[in-house]
């Protein structure tokens, strides 16, 4: 990661250091929980995307609009 990006990163993300320090408050076993559920949620979105490029190539095939 160039010191540029780093920069621009810490400005909207915060630093490292400000992360660490807002996942203290939580136990590992809250951070497992918190790590599953952001998964399912990425899985989900994935899917849910997968979905509507289906429906787009479908409609397109028919000659609709996407």
């Amino acid at each position: 990661m160039t010191p540029k990006l780093r920069e621009m990163s810490a400005e909207l993300y915060g630093t490292p250091e400000q992360a660490s320090a807002g996942l203290a408050a939580y136990t590992d076993e809250q951070l497992t929980l918190l790590i599953g559920f952001m998964r399912g949620s990425v899985a989900f979105q994935e899917e849910m995307m997968r979905r509507l490029d289906e429906l787009v190539a479908a409609r397109s095939a028919e000659g609709g609009e996407a």
